[in-house]
């Protein structure tokens, strides 16, 4: 839980309050590799902080899955229907690996947004965040080649690259398989 209340304290001013209030409500849940956090058309019911492991983020069309994000230790796991206030996911989240979360029932994270100005303030940075990063993402396609959307996901996110699917990382940057594999294997 310490993790989590740090990595609160670095978006906004965490009082005693606060602390005791989210303590008495975040559930701490276990996961297993490949096990589904969040299915398509789910009633999307709690925010998740991963304290151990990590997620995948994908959606289906026309039968072909699309890679849209990956979630590592240390990041708050919501999907892109949470905070606009969307009652069914759009997407699945499934866990890379064995995973250690917390998680936080939308009923007391209404609660407690009624109760501290403070996390308000955390959902709006978290939005803030959200937006920022497809920002970037989509910049990303726009200008830089794959190699190099490659080399930036494995600056950000060693421990993915070396343990997710090919599928899932060729999907994530717009890539094939075989075109992953040779970028790999220029680094051996």
């Amino acid at each position: 839980m310490e993790a989590l209340i740090k990595a609160l304290a670095a978006l906004t001013t965490v009082s005693s309050d606060y602390e005791k209030q989210l303590r008495n409500v975040i559930r701490k849940e276990y996961y297993l590799k490949n096990q589904i956090l969040i299915r398509e058309g789910q009633k999307i019911e709690k925010v998740y902080f991963i304290e151990e492991g990590f997620a995948v983020n994908y959606y289906f069309k026309e039968g072909q899955k699309f890679t849209s994000r990956f979630w590592q230790k240390g990041d708050f796991l919501f999907t892109a229907s949470d905070f606009m206030n969307v009652a069914r996911s759009t997407e699945y989240i499934e866990m890379g690996e064995n995973s250690t979360l917390y998680s936080l029932d939308y009923e007391d994270l209404n609660e407690i947004n009624e109760l501290f100005e403070a996390a308000k303030e955390v959902e709006r940075r978290l939005v803030a965040m959200r937006y920022e990063f497809y920002e970037e993402r989509i910049r990303d396609f726009q200008t830089l080649k794959g190699e190099e959307r490659y080399k930036k996901l494995e600056a950000q996110f060693p421990d993915v690259i070396r343990k997710s699917a090919l599928q899932n990382i060729s999907s994530y940057l717009g890539i094939t398989k075989e075109t992953l594999s040779r970028y790999r294997a220029k680094k051996h």
